[in-house]
């Protein structure tokens, strides 16, 4: 069974008037970049129960648009972001409060957020998991929210190319647990678009085991 979720972009209220009006999808995808807190927690309980938000942890030292605007966005927290700098408080301070955040606004799933990273690195998953997955894990866990989890991950044409990193990719994500889906963005190279300057420069994906 497919769903169709509306990410919401800058000018997003034609989503949800799509939405109300027309029926036309099975829920958001809410992005702070464009979203104020007060305008995600102003969105009726009913479409929230059915959408889930996006943390956008993309580029976690850059506050873009309304970034700034949410106290665990990295950048936030620790007043700036560099990974020799954002030790575990700060990575724990950050889920802490974006797992809190995405329990109390009731949304149907909670979501793990990643880093964007050019090519593939060797130390990709290890990385991961230190700044993001065990302390959104241990917030998850103690959370105790109930939601089904999902796990971020934008991988790029290098990373899906390469067999090795592909299957350790796979085997990682297989090994945890409290994992409902993936939540997979897959970055698109414009070389590989066929130079075309309207073709998308993402692909997303939501693969739910239950």
């Amino acid at each position: 069974m497919f769903a169709i979720y509306h990410q919401l972009g800058y000018r997003y209220g034609w989503n949800l008037q799509s939405i109300n009006d027309d029926n036309s999808g099975d829920g958001v995808i809410c992005a702070p970049r464009y979203m104020t807190p007060e305008a995600v927690q102003g969105l009726p309980v009913s479409l929230r129960s059915t959408s889930f938000f996006d943390p956008q942890f993309f580029l976690p030292g850059a506050k873009k648009g309304r970034l700034a605007d949410f106290s665990f966005f990295p950048a936030v927290v620790a007043d700036g972001f560099s990974t020799s700098d954002y030790g575990p408080e700060f990575a724990q301070e950050s889920a802490h409060a974006c797992m809190q955040f995405q329990c109390q606004n009731g949304f149907k799933y909670c979501v793990i957020p990643t880093r964007h990273r050019e090519g593939s690195p060797a130390d990709y998953i290890d990385s991961q998991m230190v700044t993001f997955v065990e302390p959104f894990l241990l917030s998850y866990n103690q959370q105790a929210s109930g939601k089904p989890l999902l796990l971020q991950l934008i991988l790029n044409d290098t990373m899906l190319k390469d067999p090795q990193f592909s299957n350790h990719i796979l085997n990682w994500v297989t090994g945890i647990d409290e994992l409902a889906g993936i939540y997979l963005i897959q970055a698109v190279s414009q070389l590989n678009a066929g130079d075309n300057v309207n073709a998308p420069k993402r692909r997303i994906w939501l693969l739910v085991t239950g």
